[in-house]
């Protein structure tokens, strides 16, 4: 049977240790474990902890991730991240809040209006359903489909069937 060894740092690389030769010596898994687990006994450092933990496969390397995430920040952390945010009014959201409510140029305007330019076509069904909510589903003028959403990209001036016309 094969016996697998790991590198182990004599002295952590958390604690200053360097991937000098002279401070690495190859263990065993469970020895790596156990030289952990003494190592978080007698100075009390997490890494040691969760080191220890993964080794003895107590915690999967996903909990062990999801742990380090949560830990509490630090205060100088904490004002990196606001110094960071400063100035942006959600900085977790996504999509267009930071130009929300900015005015637009000219020519900016005139872009939007030519892209929404013939959304009302013809071969939308009826503007509203029996609810009274205006329904979405449309109608290619040429294979008659009726779909919704991405209609345009087979359909209308796309359509198979157009050129049969």
């Amino acid at each position: 049977m094969t016996t697998y060894t790991h590198k182990h740092h004599i002295i952590p690389k958390h604690a200053g240790g360097t991937d000098e030769p002279e401070n690495l010596v190859e263990l065993t898994i469970e020895e790596h474990a156990k030289a952990h687990y003494d190592l978080y006994l007698k100075y009390g450092q997490l890494q040691d902890r969760r080191a220890y933990e993964g080794l003895a496969k107590l915690k999967s390397k996903q909990e062990i991730v999801h742990e380090i995430l949560r830990q509490p920040k630090s205060e100088e952390h904490r004002k990196k991240i606001s110094a960071a945010h400063m100035g942006m009014k959600k900085p977790w959201a996504r999509g267009g809040v930071g130009n929300k409510g900015k005015p637009k140029s000219e020519e900016h305007r005139k872009k939007i209006s030519e892209g929404h330019s013939g959304m009302k076509k013809p071969w939308l069904i009826g503007n509203k359903n029996a609810e009274g909510k205006r329904n979405i589903n449309i109608e290619c003028p040429h294979c008659r489909t009726i779909g919704r959403g991405n209609m345009k990209r087979y359909h209308f001036d796309n359509c198979k069937r157009k050129e049969n016309d």
